[in-house]
């Protein structure tokens, strides 16, 4: 069965609450036709408070519904209290509570813990999805195969395939 979520989750009460980063957004319609020329701009610069700009109307620029105006949503990032966290901070006490919530999962061996909050690591998302594919190609394709086998499943929809002249 696979997993998604933070190792703590609503056990943080045990080895304490894994330390993330979240984001809060704020949005403003503003009175310009374009107010940054892209659909997202990253702000790196230390006495910038938020971390990018969106601006939508940059995704799908063939809808023009208000020419002379602007929404554009800025972004920020802020230490977690447990609300949506979305990537992990790498520190030594969040290796030691992981470790400690790591050898709690041994027990459900049968459960696959997979994503940024899985794996306690941050990840682009093209890595994300590719291992998302992997853990699907190794781990839950075999197991669901293996589950149709032993009920039998898979031996009656392969002689109706059959009988259709499918594979």
């Amino acid at each position: 069965m696979p997993g998604g979520g933070a190792h703590d989750g609503d056990r943080a009460e045990l080895h304490g609450r894994l330390d993330c980063r979240t984001l809060r957004f704020e949005t403003e319609v503003v009175d310009v036709p374009d107010y940054q020329g892209t659909s997202v701009m990253n702000y790196t610069e230390r006495e910038v408070p938020f971390t990018r700009i969106h601006e939508p109307r940059h995704l799908h620029p063939e809808r023009e519904s208000h020419p002379e105006k602007s929404f554009i949503v800025r972004e920020y990032s802020e230490t977690s209290r447990g609300d949506s966290p979305y990537y992990p901070i790498p520190s030594a006490e969040n290796d030691r509570r992981l470790a400690l919530y790591a050898k709690e999962r041994e027990a459900f061996p049968n459960v696959l813990f997979g994503g940024r909050l899985g794996d306690f690591k941050y990840y682009d998302m093209d890595v994300t999805i590719d291992r998302a594919m992997d853990a699907y190609a190794k781990t839950i394709k075999p197991a669901a195969l293996a589950l149709l086998r032993e009920s039998g499943a898979g031996k009656s929809r392969s002689k109706s395939s059959r009988r259709r002249g499918g594979a």
